[in-house]
């Protein structure tokens, strides 16, 4: 953080990356409070409607869901979903691959 500042886009995923370690170890709320600072930073670098920020509130619900907050997590995962859909789909095709941790994006020209 001294090098970038505390909402840098690579601290948060530095944050996102040993909040996935905290969970694994248990350590919810740890790992909750990482990435609430990871959806902060994605929040200001990148505005309310990028991706990153679907992505974030996406990690972060799963860690409410390991807290028993299932209503927090829906919450999130709906905000998320409807980021991911609402703003790029005239352009392009959104896909999750059998197998990947990730959604994939597809330009079509």
């Amino acid at each position: 953080m001294q090098n970038f500042g505390k909402l840098h886009p690579n601290v948060a995923i530095s944050q996102s990356n040993l909040a996935l370690v905290y969970q694994d170890l248990g350590d919810y709320e740890k790992a909750r409070d990482l990435l609430e600072g990871a959806l902060k930073s994605a929040l200001q670098n990148f505005g309310e409607l990028h991706p990153n920020v679907a992505i974030s509130q996406s990690n972060l619900a799963v860690v409410y869901q390991d807290l028993g907050d299932y209503e927090k997590a829906r919450d999130l995962l709906e905000g998320a979903l409807k980021k991911r859909f609402c703003k790029t789909l005239e352009n392009s095709i959104l896909m999750w691959p059998e197998g990947s941790p990730t959604w994939l994006w597809s330009i079509r020209i």
